[in-house]
């Protein structure tokens, strides 16, 4: 994907923070073999 079409579809954050996925930046979850954190 394009950057900007990956910033419409919500892989980015504010300057707020909100949009982070685990405590990282949502881009990670574009890479090849992330996976999520294990639930607490």
């Amino acid at each position: 994907m394009s950057p900007v079409l990956q910033s419409l579809l919500g892989y980015s954050i504010t300057p707020s923070l909100l949009g982070m996925v685990a405590a990282s930046h949502p881009l990670k979850t574009l890479e090849p073999g992330w996976r999520p954190p294990i639930g607490r």
